[in-house]
């Protein structure tokens, strides 16, 4: 961290039928058995191969799949961020690149999510040609996910998500609403006064764990008072160096992942999703001849979101639900307000070539991401890989049970990087058990 240094669609044939799919690849089941003999890992690689060789190249892929590679090399230098060389770029434009994807909106992450860029990274690696591409949402807001930016500090074994006011980097009441794209990155003084709040929840759970009989030696606090500085001194650092929020949370994800995979962060491209609307521009017009209705505009005035529908027309009304102002926008002026919904947005970023997709859950839009992949390029999603394990960590402070949804930057108060990367990237369908360094 800086702490220690798609799915081309097939076309149809006179007949209807899809081509270049076999019968048995049209769909998946998210948690089939794995094959005879392989992992359930390896199993991922041989699907998104199949997929991937079966596909046929649509007439707009390659060109899409250059443009993706533009644009990320462009926001890595933008954003700072470090590669050796050019190789997941150059990755990126090959044909022959099988491409995963994990996405989430945008957050200091739990290690559920970690967890499944962890096992991305994994699967690229068993498929060596291959490529997985992390798409943080930065196009959403503080408003819409509010528990995103807690730190995830426990305080006298309750959770934290049971205290009242958890620590968390503040953006200021007046931009709740705006997307983190659009919003200034931390300052240098809301960062201290967090590590100044956090630091006395370090010395409370040390004393309440000392209270229940555990050794807690004065030495063991002052370590991970010290990796709390190093942190914030990266966290600060890190604002300095870019100009949105959106662009930070992004950094710093990469940073950290680094500190814990080594050489291993370079199979995978991390990508702001706010920015990746005008890389998907002539796929989401397509969808939008089909289902206008899937995009969401913020009123200018007001910021309140609601749904629009994006059509061929070359002015738009406008008039918000909520304070009642009515606009008529410029088909720029629209397309420069508009978000693409969660199930336009997928099924847009598909036709970069993706062969595989990695979620944490049965999500409630999956099935409309579905249909509307079908309705739109008339076949199947890429396999979709359930990564349903939970992850468990134990640090001081935390309840005996511990917590399933600790954030990645307190785990590394207590657990080296490279030690947490081993442990979060256990079997497929383990449940990782993680305790501190200081309590096992």
């Amino acid at each position: 961290m800086g702490l220690s240094r798609c799915v081309p669609p097939r076309g149809r044939d006179e007949s209807g039928t899809v081509k270049g799919l076999h019968s048995h690849t049209t769909v998946v089941a998210m948690d089939r058995v794995p094959d005879a003999g392989r992992s359930p890992e390896e199993s991922a690689v041989q699907r998104c191969r199949e997929y991937h060789e079966e596909s046929e190249e649509p007439s707009d892929s390659s060109e899409a799949r250059a443009r993706l590679s533009t644009f990320a090399a462009q926001f890595y230098a933008r954003a700072g961020i470090r590669t050796e060389g050019t190789a997941p770029f150059r990755l990126l434009e090959d044909s022959d690149t099988v491409t995963l994807e994990i996405a989430h909106d945008a957050q200091l992450p739990h290690l559920g999510i970690v967890r499944m860029v962890l096992k991305a990274e994994e699967i690229a690696r068993l498929a060596k040609t291959a490529v997985a591409l992390y798409m943080i949402g930065t196009h959403y807001t503080p408003a819409m996910r509010p528990e995103h930016l807690r730190y995830g500090m426990p305080l006298f074994g309750r959770s934290p998500d049971a205290i009242d006011a958890p620590p968390r980097i503040p953006v200021g009441a007046g931009n709740r609403h705006l997307p983190f794209s659009a919003l200034p990155p931390p300052s240098s003084l809301d960062l201290a006064d967090l590590e100044n709040r956090l630091t006395e929840y370090i010395r409370h759970n040390v004393g309440y764990e000392r209270r229940a009989g555990r050794s807690i030696q004065e030495a063991d606090k002052e370590l991970i008072i010290n990796r709390l500085q190093m942190q914030f001194r990266f966290l600060s650092s890190t604002a300095g160096k870019v100009s949105s929020f959106g662009d930070w949370i992004v950094r710093v994800q990469h940073d950290l992942l680094r500190d814990m995979l080594g050489p291993g962060i370079d199979r995978i491209v991390f990508l702001p999703m706010a920015d990746l609307k005008d890389i998907v521009r002539p796929q989401l017009e397509e969808i939008a001849k089909v289902s206008p209705s899937q995009f969401w505009m913020s009123c200018s005035s007001c910021r309140h979101r609601q749904r629009f529908s994006w059509t061929q027309a070359s002015t738009f009304p406008f008039k918000c639900t909520a304070c009642g102002v009515s606009r008529s926008l410029s088909r720029a002026e629209a397309w420069e307000s508009l978000t693409p919904d969660v199930a336009a947005f997928e099924i847009a970023l598909v036709r970069l070539g993706i062969d595989g997709w990695i979620v944490g859950s049965r999500a409630g839009y999956h099935p409309r991401v579905e249909a509307l992949h079908r309705q739109v390029w008339g076949i199947e999603m890429p396999p979709k890989f359930l990564l349903a394990s939970v992850p468990r960590y134990r640090g001081l402070g935390d309840p005996p049970e511990g917590e399933a949804r600790t954030r990645l930057l307190r785990a590394l108060l207590e657990v080296e990087p490279p030690r947490l990367a081993e442990l979060l990237s256990g079997p497929w369908a383990a449940n990782p058990e993680i305790v501190s360094e200081f309590l096992a």
